[in-house]
């Protein structure tokens, strides 16, 4: 989706590179985010 808008809006094949692996980054900083609380969460329980 991202790529498709990149090439639509006539943007370089690296600045759509840039922005798909700001995305990325961004969502797997999140993931690993909620990983961590979930494990919190568990140990909490777990005491």
């Amino acid at each position: 989706m991202v790529l498709l808008g990149g090439v639509l809006w006539g943007q370089t094949p690296r600045g759509v590179v840039w922005n798909l692996m700001q995305d990325i980054s961004s969502i797997a900083i999140e993931a690993s985010m909620k990983f961590v609380a979930d494990l919190d969460g568990v140990e909490m329980m777990a005491h």
